[in-house]
């Protein structure tokens, strides 16, 4: 077990050495107008954060299933505001909003494995091994987006 251990931690390490240069698409060249849509954007995503937030603690609370409807639309939301990112749609301080909600969505992931292994008897082990797999892709996909909002902010805003 601990060679093993031992052997992903090191795999691990490569991937992220080998995905160091990952970033986004440099950002495009601000304008008032887009400046203005940028803050919108970055108001929106952190009154969408604060809502998956919401939701999470009713999750750890055992008040709503495990990626009910909202949850779900959250997601969405921020997979297409990052979808647009990646093109380039950003400013600094959208970038460290970004950087911020991934974060956020790796907590919300820990809380959301928590709360499975403390209710793991409600659900049959596909149900689990379902609702599991889920939790890991949003841990993942805040990973990347985190990393990658840092990368960016290093390469393109590298006095901050």
């Amino acid at each position: 077990m601990k060679w093993f251990k031992l052997g992903f931690m090191l795999f691990s390490l490569i991937g992220s050495i080998a995905n160091a240069s990952d970033t986004f698409a440099p950002p495009v060249k601000l304008t008032p107008k887009l400046e203005k849509q940028f803050d919108n954007t970055e108001l929106n995503i952190v009154a969408n954060n604060r809502n998956m937030l919401a939701n999470t603690n009713k999750v750890k609370n055992g008040k709503i299933s495990f990626f009910d409807n909202n949850m779900v639309s959250y997601l969405r939301y921020l997979s297409r505001e990052v979808d647009k990112i990646e093109k380039g749609n950003y400013n600094k301080a959208l970038l460290h909003t970004i950087r911020a909600t991934g974060k956020g969505l790796i907590r919300n992931a820990k809380t959301f494995q928590v709360a499975l292994d403390n209710r793991r008897n409600e659900f049959t082990p596909q149900q689990y091994n379902e609702i599991k797999a889920k939790i890991e892709n949003m841990g993942g996909y805040g990973v990347y987006i985190r990393n990658t909002a840092i990368d960016t902010g290093i390469k393109y805003y590298p006095n901050d």
